[in-house]
């Protein structure tokens, strides 16, 4: 009995160690980006050049997300995959427009006539073939229906959503989400309040429809203390939009 247990044992760890990479579903499914990414990442911009000589780690890491198996997958789980795959797509999409020293000057630049960047079917997950217009669009708005998430999203230019310098996790996801919509809101740059006029990305005025409360009332809840003071001792406040420059969130060294 003795020897047909510790045979039992031995068996199912010799599977458990033979596992493949699609049944990984946890932070470590995650590792690789998140370890690119606070290597690579400077005041929200990349390291691109960096990056492009390790891209091994990087396709590696992409393979990861090719074999993953979704099903089963818990609502944290599935977003941070999804909102990894997106950002680490564009990356590699950049990346194969580039030769380590010059890259696109804008992610516009990757795409054609007859194809935008976001329709090519550049990035897998869990075996399916995806382009970023339907890992953003098909997927992420419509299942998970978190407006947070623009500001997690990254489009590889200057006026997106600062990149986060670490790999969206399932364990902390919420707080992460959390950390960039307060970060962009209070990026000058990108919103400010002027007299009575609240000038903002124009991220809001693209998918306004994922902000049924207006974009005051998202502001208060979210953005800074000064910006949500004014807001309150204000009667009306009008809502204007920042041009989007779309030039690469390069950093240079």
């Amino acid at each position: 009995m003795l020897r047909r247990n510790l045979k039992s044992f031995l068996l199912v760890g010799c599977l458990l160690f033979l596992l493949p990479s699609f049944l990984l579903a946890d932070d470590a499914l995650h590792q690789k980006w998140d370890e690119l990414l606070r290597e690579n990442v400077h005041h929200g911009l990349l390291d691109y050049s960096n990056v492009y000589r390790e891209q091994k780690k990087l396709d590696a890491y992409l393979k990861l997300l090719a074999d993953v198996h979704t099903n089963g997958l818990g609502r944290d789980e599935l977003l941070a995959l999804y909102i990894n795959a997106y950002n680490s797509c564009t990356v590699k999409l950049i990346l194969v427009h580039g030769d380590g020293r010059q890259f696109p000057h804008s992610i516009k630049d990757t795409g054609s006539f007859f194809s935008s960047p976001w329709s090519k079917k550049i990035c897998i997950v869990g075996g399916q073939q995806l382009s970023l217009d339907e890992i953003e669009h098909e997927i992420i708005r419509p299942q998970f229906k978190d407006n947070r998430i623009h500001f997690a999203v990254n489009c590889a230019s200057m006026s997106c959503p600062a990149l986060l310098d670490e790999a969206y996790l399932p364990s902390k996801i919420n707080e992460q989400l959390d950390t960039v919509t307060k970060r962009f809101l209070a990026d000058e740059h990108a919103n400010y309040l002027q007299e009575n006029i609240l000038y903002v990305s124009k991220i809001f005025k693209w998918y306004g429809d994922d902000f049924p409360d207006g974009v005051t009332r998202f502001f208060k809840k979210y953005g800074p203390p000064e910006i949500v003071d004014q807001l309150e001792n204000s009667a009306a406040v009008k809502i204007d939009y920042i041009p989007y420059d779309w030039s690469l969130n390069r950093y240079n060294r």
